[in-house]
């Protein structure tokens, strides 16, 4: 183990990052200086298929959550649901305990944890004060 020294600011935002994404600090902080280093490092044709297997994995989860959405609805309304291969494995009002319960589980397979609600999407709209040059 190496350790490194953070400035309290930099420590409180990982703690807080951490705790909504239910991952390892130490986890979370390798993710994010190889994703800062990435665009310097040379390609890596196995990590990027890796990758983008994962990203189609996660893809496909979505399109069974879309699929079975009514049901998904009746069973799960309002709580959070941790699909793998096409079916829920996991459920609770709490994304973060959900989140470290599949972990433990499946590792670092690619599992869709979404929270259901009546509308299969979910509209996001970001105000921004900037303006625009007329």
């Amino acid at each position: 183990m190496t350790q490194i020294e953070l400035s309290n600011y930099a420590f409180q935002i990982l703690r807080k990052a951490s705790a909504w994404r239910g991952a390892d600090m130490g986890d979370l902080l390798e993710q994010a200086v190889r994703g800062y280093f990435a665009a310097d490092a040379p390609r890596d044709m196995a990590t990027d298929e890796a990758w983008n297997g994962q990203r189609q994995q996660i893809e496909l989860e979505q399109q069974s959550f879309v699929a079975q959405h009514d049901a998904l609805l009746q069973a799960y309304a309002g709580q959070y649901i941790a699909m793998f291969q096409g079916s829920v494995v996991d459920h609770d009002m709490d994304r973060v305990a959900l989140s470290l319960r599949v972990r433990k589980q499946y590792g670092n397979q690619p599992i869709l944890i979404t929270f259901v609600r009546p509308e299969t999407l979910q509209d996001i709209v970001i105000r921004s004060p900037r303006s625009l040059p007329l």
